[in-house]
């Protein structure tokens, strides 16, 4: 088979390659991806009118050599491609920090998160204007969307006859991915949100924990190679009619697929998650509580020593419901209190505008909110996270994560939530100047209060929802310490989105089998040494003898090997013990397809009992490790019924 596929691909984008097959739709499709740095197996889907595709997120800039096997190929395929440098504003996956996040190339990332249930799903107007306003605003950088509706009146994963699930509508995953597939365009994350509370989506026409197993790994195989993707498992879990045991389950199935291992959470409804569970990676909170909730923000970082998201702690808006009602400075302090307490806040607005809801619908926020939270972005946006300092008992004071164990910090952020104070004394020591400032939060205005040290008063209007900033003051602020700062709002400019492009996801697209042009030039100088004389072919070619052993003939193992196979219905989630410094070996070929193939940096515990760290750029390079380009020895081919 001779088919057309990229010879490059950004380190952090999405390799892809397209193949022809049986329209059923069954047929068994995975590869295996390697470099001197990581072998990864990754399994294909079936996109609809005889397309299959299978994707790849390289972690590493060089070259890479695949091999590619279906049930319905009468050869295996490989090739060979190469990984550039990545976007500049591409970091790469968020990962676990402590109990805050970064990048995978160490970049914090200050969540500021927002809900959207299905913006994805209207109609292109609505979907241009939400991108619009996420990309003007630059108010947030993680949506949370449903993968599953709570109803199928705009669309939905599988066709429904006669009230019944069918087929997996291939049309519908094609919207989905488009929207994750913008929001990547523009710095955001889509934290994808698999099942919700709804009585109609789990009666017994529809879904059920096999059809919830289904879904699950269809969609993880289909857009874990995004780097911007969260999981979570469900919105109130706990009002959904599933055990302990089926969520762990569904948990397995999400880290079995996902050799990535992307974020993963859960959504409570009244009764909060136990994060100890290792698959969580972070927790998701709902606000259980009709009055307190983000004021517990601490304690739960201090109880499950993970980053604490606040997902819902109600929304700004006028609906006849408790969590749709919450007035702008209430709310507005809920985003403080989480903030300060060392947590990341999720604001979204539930008011109708232009017929539409943000909460929902998506659109744009009307709210004067949009200003104020912008100001409390911009004063902790160089940040690695906030830690909840206790300064006294009736203020909140929190310092940058890097400085908690300084004994005079750079900067302390102080809020006065529904207090009204009309002074307030400070004292960090004798020597260390600091510029105050006075915040406004609601308004959005900063006043300079001058420069001082020791112990000294400071004047405040005797209002609420005051915050009070020291920070060491610069050579501009000892000529101007009295200035006043306002946020810059920025100009609404649409972006530019060609309505086409978002068109074409309803139809698949066409397979091109010509053959591609000569290797650009710029592989010939960003690789020289690597590729000289080297022709790097542009269609995957017959490959009927090859060896996997040789591929991952690489030094080093685990100390202990997972013997848990995910194929099968999982009851507990097993203790494993390790911690990867050397890359894994691929397992017996006549076995499982691929053995165990994973990236080496993304190897992670997979026990149940205690608490999960994903490390951030600790990636081992062997520059004199080389690979082949074509492995040999024979792999049998697997069809769907070999798999049953």
């Amino acid at each position: 088979m001779r088919q057309e596929y990229p010879t490059e691909v950004k380190k952090w984008d999405v390799f892809e390659v397209a193949l022809e097959g049986p329209e059923d739709g069954k047929d068994i499709f995975k590869g295996v991806f390697s470099n001197k740095n990581e072998s990864v197996v990754v399994e294909g889907f079936y996109d609809g009118d005889g397309v299959y595709r299978i994707r790849f997120m390289p972690s590493y800039e060089g070259r890479y050599t695949f091999i590619l096997k279906g049930g319905f190929l009468e050869n295996n395929l490989s090739g060979v491609f190469y990984a550039t440098k990545s976007d500049e504003d591409n970091h790469g996956l968020v990962r676990v920090n402590g109990t805050h996040f970064a990048y995978e190339d160490g970049t914090a990332f200050n969540c500021v998160a927002t809900t959207s249930n299905v913006w994805h799903l209207q109609d292109l107007d609505t979907i241009e204007e939400t991108i619009s306003f996420l990309e003007n605003n630059k108010l947030f950088n993680k949506v949370r969307f449903t993968v599953v509706p709570f109803d199928d009146s705009l669309g939905y994963p599988y066709t429904v006859e006669n009230n019944k699930l069918g087929n997996f509508d291939t049309n519908y995953f094609q919207r989905l991915e488009k929207a994750v597939k913008l929001l990547g365009d523009i710095g955001v994350e889509a934290d994808l949100v698999f099942f919700t509370a709804s009585n109609d989506l789990w009666s017994e026409k529809k879904y059920n924990v096999e059809k919830a197993k289904e879904l699950v790994k269809y969609t993880v195989n289909r857009l874990n190679a995004y780097h911007n993707v969260w999981w979570s498992l469900a919105n109130d879990y706990d009002a959904i009619p599933l055990t302990s045991k089926d969520w762990i389950n569904l948990a397995n199935i999400v880290i079995s697929n996902d050799p990535y291992h992307h974020l993963r959470s859960i959504e409570n409804s009244r009764v909060i998650y136990d994060y100890n569970h290792n698959w969580t990676t972070h927790c998701s909170i709902k606000q259980v509580d009709y009055y307190k909730g983000v004021e517990e923000t601490d304690v739960l970082i201090d109880r499950f020593n993970k980053p604490v998201v606040y997902e819902d702690f109600g929304f700004e808006g006028n609906l006849e419901y408790g969590w749709g009602n919450i007035p702008k400075e209430e709310i507005l302090r809920r985003v403080w209190e989480t903030t300060l307490r060392g947590g990341y806040p999720s604001y979204s607005e539930a008011r109708d505008v232009n017929g539409k809801q943000w909460w929902l619908q998506g659109g744009k926020i009307s709210s004067s909110n949009v200003k104020a939270i912008k100001l409390l972005n911009d004063l902790v946006k160089d940040k690695d996270g906030l830690t909840f300092m206790p300064y006294s008992w009736d203020e909140l004071c929190a310092v940058s994560s890097s400085e908690e164990d300084l004994e005079v910090k750079s900067e302390y952020l102080f809020y006065y939530s529904f207090m009204a104070p009309g002074k307030r004394t400070y004292y960090i020591d004798d020597e260390t100047d600091y510029l105050v400032e006075v915040i406004d939060t609601v308004n959005a205005e900063v006043y300079r209060q001058g420069i001082h040290k020791g112990e000294f008063e400071i004047e405040l209007p005797e209002k609420p929802y005051v915050a009070v900033r020291l920070s060491l003051p610069t050579e501009e602020d000892y000529a101007n310490p009295y200035a006043k700062f306002e946020v810059e709002e920025e100009e609404d400019v649409a972006p530019v989105l060609v309505e086409e492009e978002i068109e074409e996801v309803t139809d698949a697209p066409e397979l091109v089998e010509e053959e591609l042009f000569e290797e650009p030039e710029v592989l010939e100088e960003e690789f020289e040494e690597e590729v000289e004389e080297e022709v790097i072919p542009d269609v995957l070619e017959d490959t009927d003898e090859f060896d996997l052993d040789e591929i991952m003939a690489v030094d080093g193992a685990l100390d202990e090997e997972i013997e848990e196979d995910f194929e099968e219905e999982v009851e507990e989630v097993e203790d494993i013990d390790y911690f990867l410094e050397e890359p894994v070996l691929l397992e017996d070929t006549e076995e499982m397809l691929f053995g165990n193939a994973v990236s080496r940096e993304n190897i992670e515990t997979l026990a149940d009992d205690r608490t999960l760290e994903l490390p951030i750029s600790h990636r081992r390079i062997d520059d004199e490790e080389e690979l082949p380009d074509i492995v040999t020895a024979s792999i049998p081919v697997i069809t769907a019924e070999d798999e049953e």
